[in-house]
């Protein structure tokens, strides 16, 4: 997120003999640097951003510096108390505080509600709602495909899966042992979810990142999605869109009527690599002034702030009406990622499979089946 990292960097220029160096890259690219780079004996980042997915990931493979002792001698200093006590439990990895907190990043509801109104469509509250919807749009004739969401088999296709899984009280894992539960009857149902809206998404769908997403809906060529917060502001910017000020917001939908919320919550901060040769605390400090009360308001509408303070300010609130839709999405019930430290690679071995359901390459059941194989020869890695 620039904003905090321009917090950074502006913060720590005046300091004497300290630069703070940053490499933008994309989030896939940003995954392997990361993972490379905290993974050996002196890695090249000393900061690294993460979110709870690849926080199980991180502090499970002991590659991250714990902040407890920074939090309790620096809290009062960087105004930590601020930060969201709901939202810090997601910087904990097995009782220990390993991130700074800049900002939740959950799914909400996205739409056009010119259209919505033009039509007389309520904003769907459950996903055969938003069928209906987009199939109301399409026969209206404005549009051939008035939904557009995140299925790119390279890397969001599980996140979708994940959403619909924890919308139905379905699990990855059983709790106790572990063992994948990629074929159990909720798992099904969830990747019949998905494919009851593959008709109204277009054809390049399986391809389809929060990049290519996002501009669907700015050029008008869909009228529905569900996001992460950190990419719907991007959608109602006047700046890229003709079509800003005509978005409404609201919480993600359910599968079911009265499930939980087709959502993941993620906590998005920042984290001290263990292998830096550089001064911990010094690295924690500046990670503090990253994700500090000003960063925060400089991040405004482009994002759903950790701090407490930041959201509760009426003139932010006013730029940013998506904040409403995620804090009604986070009361719902939003879901984060188990925290298992093989999570991520899990998702990777799994990913293929779960997008041939989805697309119908493969009967639902025997895509399933080779996910849960994948799935147990990755866990057995880490046994």
């Amino acid at each position: 997120m620039d904003p905090f990292i321009g917090a950074m960097e502006n913060g720590c220029s005046k300091v004497e003999n300290l630069t703070v160096k940053h490499s933008p890259v994309d989030f896939n690219a940003q995954l392997e640097k990361a993972q490379l780079s905290l993974s050996q004996d002196e890695g090249t980042y000393d900061i690294v951003e993460v979110y709870s997915g690849t926080l199980s990931q991180y502090a499970g493979e002991d590659w991250l510096y714990p902040l407890d002792e920074f939090y309790a001698e620096h809290g009062a200093e960087y105004d930590l108390d601020d930060i969201d006590p709901a939202l810090l439990e997601f910087a904990r990895y097995e009782g220990k505080i390993y991130v700074l907190p800049m900002m939740a990043n959950v799914h909400v509801l996205t739409y056009r509600k010119d259209i919505f109104d033009e039509l007389g469509i309520e904003p769907p509250e459950t996903l055969d709602e938003m069928a209906r919807a987009a199939k109301t749009i399409r026969d209206s004739g404005k549009m051939e495909h008035p939904l557009a969401l995140t299925f790119s088999a390279d890397a969001d296709i599980t996140t979708a899966y994940n959403n619909s899984l924890a919308s139905l009280g379905g699990e990855w894992l059983d709790a106790d042992s572990d063992k994948p539960l990629l074929t159990s009857s909720e798992s099904v149902a969830a990747v019949q979810s998905l494919q009851k809206l593959v008709p109204y998404l277009p054809p390049d769908a399986m391809s389809a990142n929060s990049v290519g997403v996002s501009t669907q809906m700015q050029t008008g060529d869909a009228a529905m999605t569900i996001m992460y917060t950190g990419s719907t502001a991007e959608i109602d910017s006047p700046e890229k869109s003709e079509f800003a000020g005509k978005f409404g917001f609201a919480a993600a939908p359910s599968v079911e009527p009265g499930g939980g919320p087709w959502a993941t919550l993620n906590l998005d901060g920042f984290s001290i690599a263990k292998n830096s040769p550089v001064d911990h605390e010094l690295l924690a400090q500046i990670g503090a002034a990253g994700t500090s009360a000003d960063a925060a308001k400089d991040a405004g509408r482009l994002a759903f702030p950790a701090r407490e303070s930041v959201r509760e300010d009426p003139e932010l609130r006013a730029e940013a009406p998506h904040w409403e839709a995620a804090e009604a999405t986070i009361e719902a019930g939003a879901h984060p990622y188990p925290a298992k430290p093989y999570f991520v690679p899990l998702q990777v071995a799994v990913r293929p499979f779960i997008a041939d359901a989805v697309s119908g390459r493969l009967p639902v059941n025997e895509a399933l089946e080779q996910a849960q194989r994948a799935a147990e020869k990755t866990i057995a890695q880490y046994r």
